[in-house]
């Protein structure tokens, strides 16, 4: 039984050096994410030296919210049985491709941690990294991993820690932390594992330390990291027929839909059918002329201005209906232009009234007044013809990554838009390799690749409140954020 707080000395030992180095070597090319700072480079190598002693035995592990984490691909590789899970199915097709190019084999489930479609008893460990602030029911989720352990088996956690009174925050988007009082009560009050872990005292004495290094890696990180081991006891979970049979349809179901959702949004089919007949119909009523290549007329698809300096690129493999690129297969309708479209049917719910798409292009948000510097109706004018405080909405798709300075260019955004005014950010999600800077199909049009947290953050920080986001990818790899300016922030 182990309870601790993080400490920021553990960063600097060879040991967590070396740990750290081996998970985020699995990530490498892989989509994966890599750690270098926040609390993951000490939650990871802490919770594996939790684990090394079991490599090796075919233990059954859950991994709740994996999403995109080096950690459970690691653990497999150190002959663990991991099933991968998260609250949607929108990472499956990432993990499938992951799996191949790292020829490991995993399971997948759609979890949502208070209420978990496993068997009674099914599994060895329970793994959960910093998964418990971001739940509502927090019992639940202790209850639901007593149930799914074996007796005997380890729960193996870590969970973020706000002291109010210690002046820590936690910000509203990201869930509620426990407080240390809070983590204590939850096993105290719990039948299902070993007793007497409130009775561990807390090393607060590496608070001070922790908490300065922690602020430095993000500003809303004003809060600590806990950890801690538990045994699940001996004692029986017992279940009625009838509450098995509810649960497990309910999570069935949950899953299916999940599921579904994800690879008919994924689908390529239809896009791939009207690329290929847009091209068949335009060579068609060229052929035999003497007409200049396609890629010269006037308003010709972005496709058909690069296709043939793609089809020679060394790094491209061309298939039908799309681009081999480091291993991955994309589909032309990403690189075609008017990404937005696919964004419009969920942005047109919150962005009403007089506003802005930046960045438009070819393809503005209906009932939006285009804005663009380089073509489309919005050619040649710029955010700056506004004046501040007078739009109701802003939107704009694919376009904060081809800046620099895109923080400053937000803040200027947000100057335009009214107090209650939206803003709605539709950005090429990270784990898409084809828009990153340098990638033969941007080269250095982007600048920097966005990522879902650092969005929500940069807009709660200028005194905005994220009314919806989805973190993706979705069809368009792509994500969304959805806010609404309460002050002028910066």
């Amino acid at each position: 039984m182990i309870k601790l707080l993080a400490r920021v000395s553990d960063l600097h030992k060879s040991e967590f050096e070396n740990a750290l180095r081996q998970i985020n070597h699995v990530a490498a090319g892989t989509g994966l994410k890599q750690y270098t700072t926040y609390s993951r480079i000490w939650e990871y190598p802490w919770a594996w030296f939790q684990l090394e002693k079991f490599k090796q035995k075919s233990l059954k592990l859950l991994d709740i919210g994996s999403e995109l984490s080096p950690f459970p691909w690691f653990l497999v590789s150190q002959g663990f049985d991991v099933t991968l899970s998260d609250v949607t199915a929108d990472y499956w097709p990432v993990w499938k491709g992951v799996g191949r190019k790292l020829n490991l084999n995993v399971a997948k489930g759609t979890f949502d941690a208070q209420r978990l479609n496993l068997p009674t008893g099914s599994i060895d460990i329970y793994l959960s990294i910093s998964v418990v602030e971001h739940v509502p029911n927090k019992a639940k989720v202790i209850a639901e991993a007593a149930r799914s352990l074996r007796p005997g088996g380890l729960l193996v956690l870590t969970f973020d820690i706000c002291e109010p009174d210690m002046g820590m925050t936690f910000p509203e988007w990201n869930g509620r932390a426990l407080t240390m009082k809070e983590f204590d009560d939850l096993f105290r009050d719990s039948t299902w594992f070993e007793p007497g872990i409130w009775e561990i005292d807390w090393n607060i004495q590496d608070i001070p330390d922790y908490l300065a290094w922690h602020r430095t890696t993000a500003p809303h990180h004003n809060y600590v990291t806990g950890a801690a081991v538990l045994r699940r006891n001996n004692s029986e979970w017992k279940e009625s027929d009838l509450e098995r049979y509810l649960r497990v349809s309910k999570e069935k179901s949950r899953t299916l839909y999940s599921v579904s959702r994800t690879y008919a949004r994924r689908g390529v089919t239809k896009a791939r059918m009207r690329i290929t007949r847009t091209i068949k119909t335009t060579l068609s009523k060229t052929r035999g002329a003497d007409l200049d290549s396609l890629e010269t007329l006037p308003d010709s698809p972005d496709l058909f201005r690069v296709y043939r300096d793609w089809e020679k690129h060394p790094e491209l493999e061309r298939k039908p209906g799309g681009w081999i690129y480091n291993k991955n297969f994309y589909s032309d309708y990403l690189t075609v232009g008017g990404a937005s479209q696919a964004i419009f049917h969920e942005a047109l719910k919150f962005c009403r009234g007089r506003g802005v798409d930046i960045g438009a292009g070819f393809w503005p948000l209906p009932g939006a007044t285009s804005v663009d510097t380089a073509r489309g109706p919005g050619l040649g004018s710029g955010i700056s013809d506004f004046a501040d405080g007078s739009l109701d909405y802003i939107f704009s798709s694919h376009c904060l990554e081809h800046i620099d300075d895109w923080e400053r260019e937000l803040d200027q955004w947000l100057r335009k838009l009214r107090i209650d005014g939206v803003v709605f950010l539709y950005l090429p999600h990270p784990s898409c390799e084809i828009w990153h800077p340098g990638s033969p199909f941007v080269g250095s049009e982007h600048k920097w690749i966005p990522e879902p947290a650092v969005i929500k953050q940069a807009l709660s920080e200028r005194g905005c409140k994220l009314i919806k986001f989805d973190d993706g990818p979705d069809a368009m790899q792509s994500f969304y954020v959805c806010a609404e300016k309460q002050s002028e922030g910066h």
